[in-house]
């Protein structure tokens, strides 16, 4: 609707980010209308980010098989992730 403005709330920071709500008003006409327009929002919202090179941060996890002093993990599991003979 565009007597309505757009509100934005930051609510959270997350692991790499800040998280905000973003509200807008439409007069929607079904459930399938409304879908439409919130996926019409979000990408907007991310061709936006696009245009001035903000990246949405993805989530790091670093993975701890106990591997000590830089040995492998296939000699720390005896063997068993060997490769085939050829």
């Amino acid at each position: 609707m565009p007597n309505k403005e757009v509100e934005l709330f930051y609510n959270a920071f997350g692991d790499s980010s800040i998280n905000f709500d973003v509200r807008f008003w439409i007069e929607a006409t079904s459930n399938k209308h409304y879908n439409a327009m919130r996926s019409r929002a979000m990408k907007a919202i991310k061709a936006a980010y696009d245009k001035e090179d903000i990246m949405i941060p993805f989530p790091i996890r670093t993975l701890d098989f106990g591997i000590k002093g830089g040995e492998k993990l296939d000699s720390m599991l005896g063997g068993r992730g060997q490769k085939p003979a050829e």
